[in-house]
């Protein structure tokens, strides 16, 4: 689980450095728009960190938005995944 963390962090902060080169943004503001967690908490340092929380909150608006579309069918596919494992048909699962 701590390993998953780790990873979790440098993948979100190498997607910042990545966001901040092509958006001509901060480092910071790269980070904390990619970053994970509460959009009130990143909002909340943005603020307090004198960023453009503009850049910040809409990429964080749009993240959130794509999991909301993507969330779905991941869990669909995984369950489908699961149900052959167990050896279950499909046509239990749709």
């Amino acid at each position: 689980a701590v390993a998953l963390i780790v990873l979790l962090g440098v993948a979100t902060a190498g997607l910042g450095v990545l966001l901040s080169r092509v958006a001509d943004l901060t480092l910071l503001e790269g980070y904390l728009a990619t970053s994970p967690g509460g959009v009130y908490a990143v909002l909340a340092t943005a603020i307090s960190s004198g960023v453009d929380v503009t850049s910040v909150v809409a990429v964080q608006v749009l993240r959130v938005i794509l999991m909301l579309l993507v969330a779905p069918w991941i869990a669909r596919l995984v369950g489908r995944r699961l149900g052959r494992h167990r050896g279950e048909g499909l046509a239990e699962a749709a």
